[in-house]
């Protein structure tokens, strides 16, 4: 018997394909440290599948030890550069198929396919995720075609419902009406960290806060657009009444440990140039106790409500507020397509003051600061959202928003393996 067994091991050895090192990138073992980052590739990206419906497409990653497993993904359907809700169904350039690093898996080998006769009748996409910032770090997922196949997994890491975007990781609530967060709630808590982001807009005797952002018509709200399993994405809709035209003034994507947020508010036709502009996140005084931290600031200053000797230049794109108990913000701000000199904005400060907004008071209040920007407020704010008492880790956090993961598709199809080496991989792919 002992004989037989190594006889049949050596006929397996020697049918099966030889791969290159080239092929399997480090015998294809899966490594991304970025765990909470999301993967987005668009549809022009996959030719070979332009206009087929999206609801024939599935997700896969494969693991040596088990199998295949379907894991969370969504199609988001952009149209003229803007997601919407609903387009055609199928998929089309620009559309993007959106999952996360910490569900991908081993490389599998052309030969394991899963077992659905629908899906090996077409070819599928082998996606292969790589970390730009740590090129030896890559896994992968398989995308398949099939009539028959079905969703099967289980996993919604995000919802949005009634302005409140919720995970297992953080709760976080926009006001109606207004283009502003106002509560913040992490990891389960029921304490707001959060008592609203602000605005400041000052130019040639024009002074704004985010108080006056709220919109004359009442159809100017939050809407959400996509609310799939991987990220909710809300716009703010803005309406004039009297030209019944629409604006998209902000959009908001949220991930499980992670939500982004594009700003477009256009004041360019009242206005060309802004003496000073500021958006920051002012917290709430339950975080008190924690500790801020930004590039200039590397050991840190304690959030106490009181003012600390932070620099403001050169500006620092990320800041960092960590509390030994809530948890830990970490904020990137890219304001380059304001121009103008940016700064950092902090603030720490318990004093009441009638000029402020929200509580009128400051805690570990951080952001950016732009003297003479132009009037076109675009721009890029990401939060991570992290476990407490993190040490400063926030410039990694700004390094990965500024260099997305990659990935890479390549078609394959069942047809090109011979039979003979499908006959082989059948125990691994009988799980699915």
């Amino acid at each position: 018997m002992k004989t037989h067994l190594l006889m049949l091991t050596a006929l397996i050895l020697m049918l099966a394909p030889t791969p290159t090192s080239s092929a399997l990138g480090q015998e294809g073992h899966a490594a991304i440290s970025r765990t909470l980052d999301p993967v987005v590739l668009t549809g022009d990206r996959m030719p070979a599948w332009s206009g087929v419906p999206l609801d024939e497409l599935f997700l896969y990653a494969y693991h040596k030890a088990s199998g295949w497993e379907q894991i969370p993904w969504q199609f988001d359907e952009v149209q003229g550069g803007i997601y919407v809700s609903a387009e055609d169904g199928l998929l089309d350039g620009d559309d993007e198929l959106a999952f996360m690093a910490r569900d991908c898996g081993e490389q599998a080998q052309t030969a394991p396919w899963i077992a659905d006769a629908s899906a090996r009748s077409h070819a599928r996409y082998e996606i292969l995720v790589t970390d730009p910032l740590h090129p030896q770090e890559r896994c992968w997922v398989y995308l398949y075609r099939s009539t028959t196949l079905s969703k099967s997994t289980t996993r919604d890491y995000v919802n949005f419902s009634e302005y409140t975007a919720s995970s297992s990781i953080y709760q976080l609530t926009m006001k109606k009406a207004n283009l502003i967060a106002e509560t913040l709630k992490l990891f389960g808590s029921t304490t707001d960290v959060l008592d609203r982001t602000k605005v400041r807009v000052q130019a040639s005797g024009l002074s704004i806060t985010e108080d006056e952002l709220v919109m004359v018509d009442p159809r100017s709200d939050w809407h959400s657009i996509r609310d799939g399993d991987v990220r909710t994405i809300t716009h703010f809709v803005g309406y004039d009444d009297e030209t019944s035209q629409t604006w998209i003034l902000l959009t908001l994507t949220n991930y499980q440990s992670m939500f982004y947020e594009h700003v477009s508010l256009d004041l360019s036709d009242v206005i060309a140039t802004l003496d000073l502009f500021r958006y920051s996140a002012d917290l709430s005084p339950a975080i008190v106790g924690g500790t801020y931290y930004d590039a200039n600031t590397p050991a840190g200053v304690a959030v106490d409500g009181h003012a600390d000797a932070v620099p403001a230049t050169p500006f620092s794109a990320w800041n960092q507020v960590s509390h030994p108990s809530l948890g830990t913000i970490v904020q990137i701000i890219d304001p380059s397509p304001l121009g103008g000199t940016p700064q950092t904005y902090y603030r720490d400060d318990s004093a009441w003051s009638s000029a402020d907004t929200g509580d009128h008071k400051s805690y570990a209040d951080p952001g950016v600061l732009v003297s003479q920007s132009n009037a076109n407020l675009t721009f890029d704010v990401w939060y991570y959202i992290l476990p407490a008492a993190q040490p400063n880790v926030g410039a990694g956090y700004a390094a990965a928003s500024a260099h997305p993961l990659e990935a890479q598709a390549t078609r394959q199809t069942f047809a090109s393996v011979p039979q003979s080496q499908h006959a082989l991989y059948i125990p691994l792919i009988a799980t699915q």
